[in-house]
């Protein structure tokens, strides 16, 4: 399996992870961040720059939730279909 993906540092801690892998040729997006070292602003700055790399995908990105209310996801432009959410450039 192939990933590609960015990292966040703040104050020389590793604060944030966000990418892509594909999967039987579904590219599949991803985040894993620590919110309580985060500000709001720094979260959005960083889906943004996780987004960069998804537009140059040229294809339907597909991501999972851990809330049903998938404020992130709906901000960037995902929608839901079925379980997963989908964003197209």
């Amino acid at each position: 399996m192939s990933v590609k993906a960015i990292i966040g540092i703040k104050n020389g801690e590793i604060v944030a992870l966000g990418g892509y892998y594909f999967r039987r040729n579904v590219a599949i997006a991803f985040t894993e961040l620590k919110k309580e070292k985060l500000t709001r602003r720094e979260v959005i700055k960083g889906g943004r720059a996780v987004m960069e790399l998804l537009k140059n995908l040229g294809q339907p990105i597909y991501a999972t939730s851990d809330t049903k209310e998938a404020v992130a996801l709906k901000h960037f432009g995902f929608e839901q279909s079925g379980d997963y959410w989908v964003w197209s450039p």
